[in-house]
């Protein structure tokens, strides 16, 4: 099956303008009193002007398509965004955590 997308990034505009209130991406951010789990969370029109914020300040940075990207970031929405970003602007990124050592990452 063809399809006319290359990469999840470009979806992200289509289902933003269809469903812009729509929730996208939601996370626990703790507990209640009661005990139960708190969420935050962010809509697809939400998600979609991140991305482009961030993705305008990656070209604004003179990374060009086909630069490897590493991000050290915690999970969060800002996270999610700037793999979208990445992938839009054409890069590759690669994933890493402040767990990795000094040695890792700067292999």
């Amino acid at each position: 099956m063809k399809t006319k997308y290359t990469n999840i990034s470009q979806f992200l505009p289509e289902v933003a303008e269809k469903y812009p209130d729509r929730v996208a991406i939601f996370r626990s951010i703790g507990r209640n009193p009661d005990g139960s789990y708190k969420y935050a969370s962010i809509t697809f029109a939400e998600l979609e002007k991140l991305v482009n914020a961030y993705a305008t300040a990656l070209r604004k940075h003179g990374i060009t398509k086909g630069t490897r990207t590493l991000m050290l970031l915690r999970p969060s929405f800002e996270f999610i965004a700037a793999v979208f970003a990445v992938f839009k602007t054409g890069r590759s990124e690669e994933h890493t955590s402040e767990l990795q050592s000094h040695s890792f990452i700067s292999y």
